[in-house]
């Protein structure tokens, strides 16, 4: 896959996560108060195969027996330092263990993540009402670290970045969907957000041509679409 077409992947995955956090940010958030997913973000999130759903650091570290979360925490305040390299041991061995559990007992692993995410969400929607500003911050932490995942994938894995993005994609259309006929004034503020979103991009693609010579009448790839340039 040219290095264009990778590009180009990147780009639309950025602008469907900037979409999505417009559509989620208030009514599913995933990162938990108490732990700043900085110190260990290179875990990055797991996808255990291409039908399967994404489970993320957050859900692993929610997943966690209650003392062993509670004993992460203690350490966390009294050893930071110490914490991250705990974190990562922890959270790896807490990755295999799920991966294992997804083969031999699939309902049991389904149960799990989906009682780490209530805990998760039940927990940001206290922090939302009590620290409207912390809430910010940690929902802008979370776009963009998963972000930075998704480049990632998309140069490690094209095809798989693909499926992901189409799949959210769907996702945020049933959201919108939900949220015309639930509040219809949150709807027209996305919906006009996303189209000055489009405007830009468009403004954006014609000045890259006009500064590449797309539109020069004496260029051979005149007239084509921009991702033919570069080839």
């Amino acid at each position: 896959m040219s290095k264009v077409k990778i590009l180009s992947l990147a780009i639309v995955a950025n602008l469907i996560f900037l979409w999505a956090s417009l559509a989620q940010s208030q009514e599913n958030p995933l990162y938990p108060q108490e732990v700043d997913f900085k110190s260990f973000s290179e875990e990055g999130s797991l996808y255990f195969g291409a039908e399967q759903e994404e489970v993320s650091s957050d859900v692993i570290f929610e997943s966690l027996p209650k003392d062993d979360k509670k004993a992460l925490l203690s350490l966390k305040e009294k050893d930071p330092n110490k914490f991250r390299k705990v974190i990562k041991e922890k959270l790896k061995q807490r990755k295999e263990y799920l991966k294992r559990l997804q083969k031999e007992d699939p309902e049991r692993f389904k149960r799990i993540v989906r009682k780490a995410r209530k805990k998760i969400r039940e927990r940001l929607q206290r922090l939302k009402e009590t620290n409207p500003e912390k809430f910010r911050e940690l929902m802008e932490r979370r776009t963009l670290l998963r972000r930075k995942r998704l480049r990632k994938l998309c140069k490690e894995n094209p095809e798989r970045c693909k499926e992901i993005m189409a799949k959210r994609k769907e996702a945020f259309k049933r959201r919108l969907q939900e949220l015309k006929e639930e509040d219809p004034q949150r709807y027209r503020k996305i919906k006009n957000r996303l189209e000055k979103l489009r405007e830009k991009r468009i403004h954006q693609g014609w000045e890259r041509g006009r500064h590449k010579g797309w539109f020069n009448s004496r260029n051979p790839k005149r007239g084509r679409a921009p991702h033919y340039f570069g080839k």
